[in-house]
């Protein structure tokens, strides 16, 4: 075996643990529960998205009904008029 071949090889095999470790943390979090069916002390907390706006006015309308439809009550969306 030459080097590059065992440069190669070695690097696979270290690209290889990260790669794993992500599937393996997809793989469960596709397995866990449905957020409505854990109980109030297992909820996830309240969220708030920032959404900063200069000059949105044309767009902003969109922007806010398709965050709207994404976020659970008691979350909230906050715009920040950046200057």
């Amino acid at each position: 075996m030459d080097w590059p071949e065992l440069v190669l090889g070695v690097g696979l095999c270290l690209l290889a643990v990260p790669v794993g470790v992500l599937m393996l943390q997809v793989l469960a979090a596709l397995r866990a529960t449905k957020v409505g069916d854990l109980e109030p002390a297992q909820q996830p907390p309240d969220l708030a998205v920032l959404v900063p706006a200069h000059n949105e006015a044309a767009v902003i309308e969109e922007t806010l009904i398709g965050l709207k439809a994404e976020i659970r009550l008691g979350d909230r969306i906050l715009v920040v008029a950046c200057g």
